[in-house]
């Protein structure tokens, strides 16, 4: 190759890393949906939380999901909760001094751990932080077969466990 070869073929070179660079910022910043592990459809304690078992070929994001190291034929666990969309209420957990926005960050943090967040007290951490009130409903746990959509909170009564209600903001 000679001198002019070379410079032609790096410069193609940059270029297609500057639209593969733009491609994966796009996507990543176009997604409001974040993958936290490999599921198995239907099965809630594999998804649970708000989240949605999806293949990544039948997602809007497959492009970032296998930027992620997905395969098109893998099922993965979608979380797709919004919460600063949401009215602010501010709850503490103080295992780890976390404050959260309202009780949908709280669901967004649980779906993408895909464990439960417990939450000690409304207000922030680093002040007054003053005891929960319970209605008899918390939100669903892992043994619960989600009912409700991306946008409704699956509330789970603590006396009968086959009471479920879909709450909206």
């Amino acid at each position: 190759m000679d001198a002019t070869a070379m410079s032609s073929f790096s410069k193609r070179m940059i270029i297609m890393a500057k639209i593969i660079l733009l491609l994966y910022v796009a996507s990543a910043v176009t997604t409001n949906a974040q993958a936290t592990k490999l599921c198995k459809p239907g099965d809630p304690r594999t998804c649970g939380y708000g989240g949605e078992c999806l293949q990544v070929k039948q997602s809007d994001n497959f492009f970032y999901l296998m930027l992620y190291g997905f395969r098109l034929d893998d099922f993965v666990c979608l979380c797709r909760v919004r919460c600063y969309n949401k009215p602010k209420q501010l709850l503490c957990n103080k295992e780890m001094d976390r404050t959260y926005y309202n009780e949908w960050c709280v669901l967004q943090d649980e779906c993408i751990q895909q464990a439960p967040v417990s939450i000690s007290c409304e207000g922030r951490c680093d002040g007054e932080c003053r005891p929960r009130a319970f209605n008899k409903f918390r939100r669903c746990g892992l043994e619960v077969s989600n009912p409700c959509t991306y946008d409704e909170m699956c509330m789970q009564d603590e006396n009968d466990s086959y009471n479920v209600i879909c709450k909206r903001h």
